[in-house]
């Protein structure tokens, strides 16, 4: 799809300054200042967009593609999310619990082997801690379980956004498709492509072992 009209970086960083000369704590244990400067980090760069030592790889694909897409609407969700406690990707509502919203980063990050910066914490803990009916993400590196997407949950994402003409699902969870289907999965200029991978196909085993 081709950006949207008005969304670049240039306006993103606009909104983002004018987030970061607010006053007000916000929602989350989160410094503005450094919410600020890691929103602009990954709208300069989304190949700065980092999950760390959080098993968020979903949240981490899908933020990828969507702030090279349209920065602006990443931009303006972080700051709604930090100063309100919740906001929207398209007309979906992402709101995080209070558990997530009162976590204190600062400790959380102590325990990352890989830091994910407080920007793409917020984010990705608060879209995956949305999602979950049942059990809590609370933006730690213990949770495994807690923290796992599907291909349906980022197919519905991507839908949100309204970037896409279609969004196409071809997860295969009881049939193997194999790497001559994965290799024909090409992205373009107007094509994004998330992959699950199982690690061990790209090392030649024959195994079957949990997807990475």
């Amino acid at each position: 799809p081709p950006r949207r009209t008005g969304s670049t970086k240039s306006t993103a960083h606009t909104e983002i300054a004018t987030f970061r000369a607010k006053s007000g704590s916000g929602k989350f244990k989160l410094s503005r200042a450094d919410v600020a400067t890691g929103l602009v980090s990954i709208v300069d760069d989304p190949n700065k967009v980092q999950q760390g030592s959080l098993n968020l790889c979903g949240p981490a694909a899908f933020l990828h593609v969507w702030v090279k897409r349209d920065p602006v609407a990443v931009a303006r969700f972080g700051a709604t999310l930090f100063d309100t406690g919740e906001a929207k990707i398209g007309n979906l509502s992402i709101e995080p619990g209070s558990d997530l919203r009162n976590q204190d980063y600062a400790t959380v990050k102590g325990r990352m082997t890989y830091v994910c910066p407080p920007a793409d914490w917020m984010i990705m803990s608060s879209i995956r801690d949305s999602e979950n009916a049942i059990v809590d993400f609370e933006g730690t590196p213990e949770e495994d379980f807690a923290g796992m997407t599907t291909p349906e949950e980022v197919t519905d994402w991507l839908k949100s956004t309204g970037l896409y003409k279609s969004v196409s699902n071809e997860a295969n969870w009881v049939s193997t498709k194999g790497t001559s289907h994965a290799l024909g999965l090409v992205p373009t200029a107007k094509r994004d492509i998330i992959m699950l991978v199982n690690a061990h196909v790209l090392a030649g085993s024959n195994k079957k072992k949990d997807p990475d």
